[in-house]
């Protein structure tokens, strides 16, 4: 946050650095504010930095208190966000000669485990790419926000009667005391090669003492119409 003044604390009017301020954020229902701040400095004529704790939101503030008499100069403040790790793998199959419509968005996995799911615009597939049975097609993808390019692979059945052959195993991360973020959907290989992501999970209850400290836990899952179980290895990070 960088502040600016052309009035001393005190004067009778004219602008100045704010006596003190606070980031805020959304939470879905409401504002509040960031936990573990390192500091809110109120330096004229440069920046004035902070760190938190991270925070899953769409929406920021800065909250000002201003002196007596005075506005608040603000010239600029930057807000940098956590890069994401990795994105889900999206596989969508689909039968010779039907394009199919692929996910409107992606989930974005961050280092700590945290997800969260981002728009996504991805190049137009042709007939003349799925019209042959046994062969999968590589298509890629923009996200909005951030900007990172993307993958799916489309499968081309020659039939849909086909069923589950293996589930992957998902490898999730989180940090002692916070409950894990289980996907929805597992990844899912068939008897003729093909794979689907978005396949319906419904995982075990996870009792609070498998997140408590750091380690390693699985997690069992059902899958529809199958008797393949699927699996997630979740390592628990030390919170400092």
């Amino acid at each position: 946050m960088y502040f600016f003044r052309d009035a001393q604390t005190g004067a009778a009017d004219g602008v100045g650095v704010p006596s003190s301020w606070v980031i805020e954020w959304w939470d879905g229902s409401g504002w509040r504010a960031v936990t573990d701040p390192s500091g809110y400095g109120t330096a004229e004529n440069a920046y004035n930095a902070t760190d938190f704790d991270p925070v899953t939101t769409g929406r920021l503030r800065a909250r000002l208190t201003g002196h007596p008499n005075l506005a608040v100069g603000v010239q600029e403040w930057k807000v940098y966000a956590q890069a994401p790790e990795e994105v889900r793998p999206v596989h969508v199959p689909t039968t010779v000669g039907v394009v199919p419509e692929l996910p409107d968005r992606v989930t974005l996995v961050f280092p700590e485990g945290a997800a969260s799911e981002a728009a996504v615009s991805w190049q137009s597939i042709t007939e003349e790419q799925v019209a042959r049975g046994g062969t999968s097609v590589r298509v890629t993808g923009l996200t909005q926000s951030p900007p990172l390019a993307v993958t799916a692979t489309v499968w081309v059945r020659v039939t849909d009667a086909v069923e589950i052959t293996s589930v992957a195993e998902e490898r999730l991360r989180t940090t002692a005391g916070v409950p894990p973020a289980m996907p929805g959907t597992v990844t899912a290989t068939y008897n003729d090669g093909s794979r689907d992501s978005s396949v319906v999970v419904d995982w075990a209850d996870i009792p609070p003492g498998d997140y408590a400290r750091p380690g390693t836990f699985q997690v069992a899952g059902t899958v529809a119409g199958t008797g393949i179980r699927a699996t997630a290895t979740v390592t628990v990070l030390d919170d400092a």
